[in-house]
């Protein structure tokens, strides 16, 4: 996330200190975060209908990042089946106007239109796919027992490198940031009835920010065997560049949304204490 208006992964949900009432900001943070997610309604269409998407009970994954002023963050998840169809990110920082707000960021993953209400602020409403799977190049055969396979989208995550070009406050020039993966799934999914075999969510971050979200699956196509599959979103908006060994193999030109049909969509809300 890289806003100017935009590993500490949940297997429990991990802690970030705030001085001598850290436990006690930090639950009143993660309250005012879920009563934000709880305003949001996903749904998404299927064979003519509109259905519900629910959202995972607690966030996938908090950070603070200090560096850039945020000192709180969470990611949120809405999916029915397999794939998480949408992303809501919150993170805290200081407002121009004074006081605190709590940046929102909404990003689709489904295959194509989405829609969000979002109480107090409106609708979202991606017209096209959140993400496009494409194969992996040089990508190993699926391995038959999920632990293997988990071994197997480490290792295809660890080869995969980003980094964004950002031109920070009121600097003549932008400059490159490194990004990285981070080493463990936030989300792992599977959908046997749509041929989805495996799959694994994963953030790539600065420092602890996430700036992208990088899909990990295995699955079958028709009547071919299974293989591995990648697709990435932006939670920024700075230009982004992605590579898998060495040669590049997503991009985005990066840009605030152009409004709430765009598959990347933010909004703003008050926040309180400090």
């Amino acid at each position: 996330m890289r806003l100017l208006i935009s590993p500490i992964v949940i297997l429990g949900l991990a802690t970030v200190g705030d001085g001598p009432k850290g436990s006690d900001n930090q639950a009143a943070r993660l309250g005012e975060m879920r009563a934000i997610a709880d305003s949001v309604t996903v749904e998404q269409s299927s064979r003519g209908a509109r259905l519900k998407l629910e959202r995972l009970a607690e966030p996938v994954y908090r950070f603070d990042d200090p560096a850039r002023q945020y000192s709180d963050g969470t990611v949120w998840t809405w999916c029915r089946s397999g794939r998480p169809a949408a992303l809501l990110t919150l993170s805290k920082d200081r407002s121009p106007e004074g006081g605190f707000r709590w940046i929102a960021e909404m990003t689709s993953l489904a295959p194509g239109p989405i829609s969000a209400t979002v109480g107090g602020i409106g609708t979202w409403r991606p017209a096209g796919a959140g993400v496009v799977m494409q194969k992996f190049p040089k990508a190993p055969l699926p391995a038959e027992d999920a632990t293997k396979r988990l071994r197997q989208i480490r290792e295809l995550v660890r080869q995969t490198k980003a980094y964004e070009y950002f031109k920070p406050g009121n600097q003549p020039t932008r400059e490159r940031y490194e990004l990285r993966a981070l080493p463990q799934p936030v989300h792992r999914y599977a959908d046997a009835n749509s041929g989805l075999i495996d799959g694994g969510m994963f953030l790539i971050s600065y420092g602890l920010n996430p700036e992208l979200v990088l899909l990990v699956e295995t699955r079958r196509e028709g009547s071919s065997g299974p293989a591995w599959y990648f697709g990435l979103a932006r939670i920024e908006i700075a230009e982004v560049h992605v590579d898998f060994e060495s040669k590049e193999i997503w991009s985005h030109p990066g840009g605030y949304p152009r409004g709430p049909d765009d598959t990347y969509w933010t909004f703003t809300r008050p926040a309180g204490g400090e």
